[in-house]
């Protein structure tokens, strides 16, 4: 509700990375969520889990939250992410370098933690190339312009739409005009 209110109040817009989460419902998480989206203009993305199992997981499986999965190497959904009917897009997720603070700088790190981020600076893209788009156009264009390839390299029959609309297509997504 925070990150929510402070783009609202100093943008007009926020996009919010959501990468925490479990299993289990809960009717109160959802109403903040609607809130945030609805009330304060927040573009939202949640990690989908890292399971490999076909469950729901929150709060990325909630109503306006963008589900983020991860993918490994060209396009492979490599049996570690979780899959569900909600998950909206997959993201490289697999050896992304990321901050931590022993020291060192930078650690690769997997997981759909790290994927979510991606998708979310993409819409970040988007939003900074096309400001007079709001955040359900975005949210539209980002999983309209996803590449369905993932699909052709991760054929089994139990996958079927269960890895969103597509990989995230930044080119795609900054170059196709709005429909």
């Amino acid at each position: 509700l925070y990150a929510a209110k402070a783009g609202y109040y100093s943008q007009g817009f926020s996009i919010i990375n959501c990468s925490w989460g479990g299993v289990g419902y809960n009717m109160f998480e959802q109403e903040l969520i609607s809130m945030c989206a609805d009330d304060y203009n927040a573009l939202i993305f949640g990690a989908a889990g890292n399971e490999n199992i076909e469950q729901a997981h929150y709060p990325s499986s909630y109503d306006d939250i963008i589900s983020v999965t991860a993918l490994g190497e060209n396009n492979s959904w490599n049996h570690w992410a979780t899959y569900h009917y909600t998950v909206d897009l997959a993201s490289p997720g697999e050896s992304i370098q990321s901050c931590v603070n022993n020291g060192n700088g930078y650690s690769s790190w997997s997981g759909t933690s790290m994927a979510t981020p991606v998708a979310a600076s993409v819409a970040g893209l988007m939003k900074s190339l096309y400001p007079s788009w709001n955040k359900d156009q975005i949210e539209m264009m980002i999983i309209a312009t996803a590449d369905p390839i993932i699909y052709e390299v991760n054929q089994e029959p139990y996958l079927e739409g269960k890895l969103g609309s597509g990989r995230v297509d930044a080119l795609m997504g900054l170059t196709t005009p709005l429909f």
